[in-house]
């Protein structure tokens, strides 16, 4: 098996590109990432940072021709792609490895010569137009469009950001090309994009070409995106956002936003929480509205820096009928959770736990697809120093228990916005752009008094100790590597042990 070798280059113009070579790789691999995204867009022209993702493919002043960029990556085994998000947009290409220097070439010009060509305009707002109506009707992407317009009006997340031909259009006295222009001049700079080369040369080559192609991006030592507007304000939270879905979604959906800790990644205090709010050991609140019949599913998510200077922390519980039925004692034993996770959660012992099991992930984590790795690491670089880049996901340095707290003590109504999802709700409010209907009500004090007592039917215990990770990997019967050998046969069943040729990971099928 090949060994892998990384390097971080920084370029004279700031642009930092991670490369990694390995003698095997058989296609090459690019990615650049911009700090631009939908939050930066102006309001009158929803959708224009995806809109601008689609014009940037259209040429550039060396290779002019529409279309020929496509072709050039066809021909030579590749695939292309790109992608817009809230705080960045990302920018990916794969070809043989023979065709790596001038994909590169052709590739880096979409960052300081790019055509934005008018001519293509309505060709490529047509096609920003079919992925929303594509994604349009999906009840996960009208809940996040749903989630952004009951936050605050003046944050951009409230805006729509997917863009279609009526968003995409000229304005009374500002045209939509004009402010194309203008985004793509202000924030394509080499100081706000992050990198990633990976390939079968050698990184001595790999950073020659590096300079030669990327090199050429000006620094107009543009700021970096900040956002000033609060994400929240009292008045926008400890709500209850009641959605008619269009399939039957049966969801009882708490998002809390969160102070931005993204930079105590080292100290995982959200995925710490994590870990105790979606566990399913005998006690936890999974286990006990399972228990109860009033759930199938309760899982968590977080992203500490969704809005630019706040977080977002959620919890998913997938009802039964009978919790739809149900839904304030499910809130009841939610409640009844978060407080004994404030009151007796922070444990050294969970830490063991969960830096044991990020331990192991990364030591085996399994290799992916080069492309979407780039893909990844550019991404990563945008907010995550280089030396971490790679282990960030994984890195569980040390227990900090007022870091862990910190993010429990917000955890509470105060913060919160609960989403009742099912067919019987009711929703008179409609949504600009989206099938979905919704309605918003305050949590007064008579729901939340509902919710304190039903918490009390609920006997909830923290998770117990978990023995099952495994601490060391020496092989056992390491002699089965071929063909699987039989190791008991009894009436009804048998079993058989096989250990990979090739792959040594600690995992079984």
């Amino acid at each position: 098996m090949c060994e892998r070798v990384y390097d971080s280059n920084g370029l004279d113009n700031q642009l930092v590109i991670m490369v990694v070579s390995e003698p095997s790789i058989v296609k090459a691999a690019s990615t650049i990432s911009v700090a631009v995204g939908s939050l930066q867009e102006r309001i009158e022209f929803g959708g224009m940072a995806h809109y601008l993702e689609h014009m940037l493919f259209l040429g550039t002043k060396s290779y002019p021709m529409e279309g020929n960029y496509g072709e050039f990556v066809s021909r030579n085994g590749g695939s292309q792609n790109a992608y817009t998000q809230l705080d960045h947009t990302n920018y990916m290409v794969a070809v043989n490895n023979d065709a790596y220097d001038e994909a590169l070439s052709r590739f880096s010009g979409f960052f300081y010569e790019a055509t934005l060509d008018e001519s293509y305009a309505d060709k490529e707002r047509n096609a920003v137009h079919s992925e929303w109506t594509m994604k349009g009707p999906n009840d996960w992407v009208i809940l996040q469009q749903l989630n952004g317009l009951t936050l605050n009006p003046e944050h951009p997340i409230s805006q729509f950001n997917w863009g279609n031909l009526d968003s995409l259009v000229d304005k009374e006295n500002n045209k939509l090309h004009t402010a194309l222009v203008n985004m793509y001049n202000t924030y394509y700079s080499a100081n706000l994009m992050k990198g990633a080369m990976i390939s079968n040369l050698p990184i001595t080559d790999m950073k020659k070409l590096a300079k030669q192609h990327f090199g050429n991006i000006p620094n107009k030592n543009t700021p970096r995106p900040e956002m000033s507007v609060a994400v929240a304000k009292p008045e926008h939270l400890k709500k209850v956002i009641h959605y008619i879905p269009q399939t039957e979604m049966k969801q009882l959906r708490i998002n809390f936003v969160i102070e931005n800790n993204a930079h105590q990644f080292a100290v995982k205090p959200n995925g710490y929480v994590n870990y105790l709010l979606s566990n399913e050991m005998p006690g936890t609140l999974a286990s006990a509205l399972r228990d109860a019949g009033l759930s199938d599913a309760v899982y968590s998510n977080y992203d500490a820096d969704e809005y630019g200077n706040a977080g977002s922390f959620t919890l998913y519980i997938d009802l039964t009928e009978t919790g739809v039925q149900n839904r304030d004692k499910v809130m009841g034993a939610v409640l009844n959770y978060l407080a004994l996770l404030r009151e007796k959660g922070v444990n050294p012992r969970y830490f063991k736990e969960i830096k044991q099991s990020l331990s192991n992930s990364f030591r085996f984590k399994e290799k992916t697809n080069d492309y979407n790795y780039a893909m990844k690491i550019a991404a990563d670089l945008q907010h995550t120093p280089a030396e971490y880049v790679l282990s960030s996901a994984y890195e569980y340095q040390r227990f900090v228990p007022q870091v862990i707290q910190a993010v429990l003590d917000q955890l509470t109504l105060d913060n919160a916005r609960i989403f009742y999802i099912d067919k019987e709700q009711q929703g008179e409010l409609g949504m600009q752009y989206f099938a979905g209907k919704y309605n918003v009500h305050d949590i007064n004090t008579e729901l939340e008094k509902k919710w304190q007592q039903l918490s009390t039917q609920f006997t909830l215990t923290l998770p117990r100790a978990n023995s099952l990770l495994p601490e060391s990997f020496d092989l056992v019967m390491a002699k089965y590597t071929g063909k699987p050998m039989q190791l008991l046969e009894k009436q009804g069943h048998t079993i058989h042990l096989g250990h990979s040729a090739l792959f040594k990971q600690p995992k079984g099928r």
